[in-house]
């Protein structure tokens, strides 16, 4: 059991508390931090993550209030990973940061980038850190991938000589990197910086909200929500839509941006298309929060988003049953969407009246300032409907065109209800 442990500060970077442990402490090598903290001599402190934390917690004070899921929420990048991978994986990668399976690598889960060659620190935060706290230390959000910009103070990270790597030269107190001036050659244009401004927000709130999961099928009917929203309609199958859609995808991120970020349309030029058609095939954080920013939207707002989309209002539509009682009553009030994935995103409304017709449309009409199917594809009647045909039909007055007509269907419908009803043949049928 260990004596003494620091208290973390807000948003500190794990690695960053064992390095302050071990300046405290005054060890000489880093293999002796690991075995006291972790029971191993080998070092468990990655840049991102950390294992044997269940050793560490037993290890503590008996007072202390830390849990291994507190630490890992709160002091490593797993949150920024965890939302858009399968919920499985993320439970074996958190077992193993507890207690380091020995069947599981964390090198070996492949969810990791590896944007940062160095840590990265913001020159106003020390100084107000140190003003607050006594001492400096390593942020969490800025070591982020994608994170060029603090967001408290809204200026560019410095880039620190401290590797990335968790071997690279041990634990590295951020009060000792910071002290060597270092000239950051990164310039960014005044869109690009609006960019990685919304970038870092939404990656703040990520790594804010541990228990959110983007991964499955939801996730692409959102997308699919947020492309009828700025498209109208879309068809993957058409070269030219698919070309609009990268093409305004690129004109609104600048290459540059695309470059740092590792998401140009180089090698892997479907991955925005991919993103709205498979499944969790896409994990890449960075590029899931480029397209939700492209479709201005946020990932808090992407997060509270329903999967109900209402492009046909919300008000009762009046019954398009001419068969009915009901008809031009406003009457329906249930319409969902469907979305035909193999042919193309174009809308496809469900309408469903109470008296039984069921009408399958993507063309519409206004009827009294309604918006109601063009009533030429029902896929369903209804009895009402049946049974005015079956009092039509027994009343040698009525033509089968005036039928057709005063039903609202084609001649060819009444031919195939007729048929599918048994009726007697009391009439001529058109010729064909």
């Amino acid at each position: 059991m260990i004596g003494w442990f620091p208290d973390p500060y807000p948003d500190e970077l794990f690695y960053s508390v064992c390095a302050r442990y071990s300046e405290r402490m005054n060890y000489k090598k880093n293999m002796h931090v690991c075995e006291d903290l972790f029971g191993e001599s080998f070092s468990s402190v990655y840049l991102y993550l950390v294992t044997r934390l269940d050793y560490l917690i037993t290890s503590l004070p008996a007072e202390n209030n830390y849990t291994a899921d507190r630490l890992i929420d709160e002091h490593t990048l797993l949150s920024f990973y965890s939302a858009f991978h399968p919920p499985y994986l993320i439970k074996m990668l958190r077992d193993t940061m507890k207690q380091n399976n020995p069947k599981f690598s964390l090198t070996k889960f492949g969810i990791f980038m590896q944007h940062r060659n160095y840590l990265r620190f913001c020159p106003q935060c020390i100084l107000e850190d140190k003003k607050q706290f006594g001492e400096c230390y390593w942020h969490r959000i800025h070591q982020v991938p994608g994170v060029e910009i603090c967001l408290i103070h809204s200026i560019i990270l410095q880039k620190s000589e401290v590797g990335s790597g968790h071997h690279s030269r041990g634990l590295v107190l951020a009060e000792e990197a910071v002290k060597t001036k270092i000239n950051n050659s990164l310039k960014l244009s005044n869109v690009n910086f609006k960019h990685f401004i919304q970038l870092a927000h939404n990656i703040d709130w990520l790594l804010k909200h541990q228990d959110v999961i983007f991964f499955g099928d939801s996730i692409r009917k959102i997308y699919i929500k947020l492309l009828y929203k700025k498209y109208g309609e879309f068809n993957f199958k058409d070269k030219t839509s698919l070309a609009k859609l990268i093409n305004d995808f690129r004109e609104y991120y600048s290459p540059s941006l695309l470059k740092i970020l590792q998401c140009d349309f180089g090698i892997s030029s479907k991955w925005l298309i991919d993103i709205f058609i498979l499944d969790g095939k896409i994990r890449n954080p960075l590029r899931h929060l480029l397209a939700i920013n492209f479709f201005e939207s946020t990932v808090e707002d992407f997060w509270n988003t329903s999967l109900e989309y209402n492009p046909f209002g919300t008000d009762y539509c009046p019954c398009v049953n001419r068969g009915s009682e009901y008809f031009q009553r406003l009457l329906i009030k249930d319409k969902c969407q469907h979305t035909d994935y193999s042919n193309s995103t174009k809308t496809v409304a469900e309408f469903r009246c109470i008296c039984g017709c069921v009408s399958l449309k993507t063309d519409f009409n206004r009827i009294n300032k309604h918006q109601v199917p063009i009533v030429t594809n029902k896929i369903k009647y209804g009895y009402p409907w049946e049974y005015a045909l079956k009092m039509l039909w027994q009343n040698q007055e009525f033509s089968f065109t005036e039928i057709a007509q005063y039903l609202g269907v084609s001649e060819e419908t009444i031919e195939r209800q007729v048929g599918y009803l048994k009726l007697p043949l009391l009439r001529k049928m058109p010729n064909k």
